[in-house]
């Protein structure tokens, strides 16, 4: 539900969905880097990367969050 609330341009929706995702499992790396593509969409870009850090702590080889907050880190370099 969260991924469709997002494509709909719902992205507080969709973390609130997200947030009722992790209640149920806390330890899903997807979950946290789907709450973090919203988080960007809503551009909250602090709590995106909270949830991409979370996401590569759980899962150290996921690869598209730490694209994600290299992708922040080197804007934020820019700002």
């Amino acid at each position: 539900l969260g991924i469709a609330l997002r494509r709909q341009g719902k992205w507080k929706e969709a973390v609130d969905e997200y947030k009722l995702a992790l209640a149920i499992d806390p330890e899903d790396e997807v979950i946290y880097f789907n709450m973090g593509k919203a988080y960007l969409e809503g551009r909250n870009k602090r709590e995106a990367a909270k949830c991409f850090s979370k996401a590569a702590e759980l899962q150290p080889d996921f690869k598209e969050a730490k694209e994600e907050l290299d992708a922040l880190f080197q804007g934020s370099a820019k700002a």
